[in-house]
């Protein structure tokens, strides 16, 4: 509190006139975040459009605020309007003719993707193919991959790896790769989901 404050130019005790708590301002932030998430439309689209739809916009968002990836993977959403993308998510899952189990399972599966996804991003491993990962010097350590200069002479040069079509195929492959669970748990006249 003390850093914001100083950050606000106020005392951080004057924070609590707006604020009860940090996990208050921790929370809201979390919630700002969802709130940025763009739905994507769902009428007349396969339940798979839509989710590739929705947790590609949900990355757009926390690539927009890298720093605060760790702290949305630890924190509740709390507001009704920062629910709105949890609740499409799962409706559409529903919607599709999944029962509950797996509807909550798979959201997970698709948020815990994508949050990883992101998180090997803003970790540095979207890196230009003449840059190389290494241990530091002192081996205590790993350096970031784009933070080391020389390749190695046992790796070979790849092609450069596009960070965005990754996701697309890594996203698209969780959702097929769950496709055959998903139809084994349609309850009996739901639809098949899926193409």
């Amino acid at each position: 509190m003390r850093k914001l404050g100083s950050e606000l130019g106020v005392e951080a005790m004057s924070l609590y006139i707006y604020v009860p708590s940090e996990d208050a301002i921790l929370d809201g932030i979390v919630d700002l975040l969802f709130s940025e998430v763009e739905l994507p439309l769902t009428s007349g689209r396969d339940w798979d459009d839509i989710a590739r739809d929705l947790f590609s916009a949900f990355r757009r968002v926390l690539l927009s605020h890298p720093k605060s990836v760790t702290l949305l993977a630890s924190r509740t959403v709390r507001s009704f309007q920062a629910l709105a993308p949890i609740e499409l998510s799962l409706g559409n899952l529903r919607r599709a003719g999944f029962d509950r189990r797996t509807t909550i399972d798979t959201h997970r599966g698709l948020l815990s993707f994508t949050v990883g996804y992101v998180l090997s991003e803003v970790g540095g491993l979207d890196t230009p193919s003449d840059t190389w990962g290494t241990a530091s010097s002192d081996g205590r350590s790993p350096r970031r991959l784009h933070q080391t200069a020389r390749p190695r002479h046992h790796l070979r040069p790849v092609e450069p790896f596009d960070v965005d079509h990754g996701q697309v195929v890594g996203l698209g492959g969780e959702i097929d790769g769950r496709l055959p669970l998903l139809r084994a748990h349609v309850p009996e006249g739901g639809s098949a989901g899926g193409k």
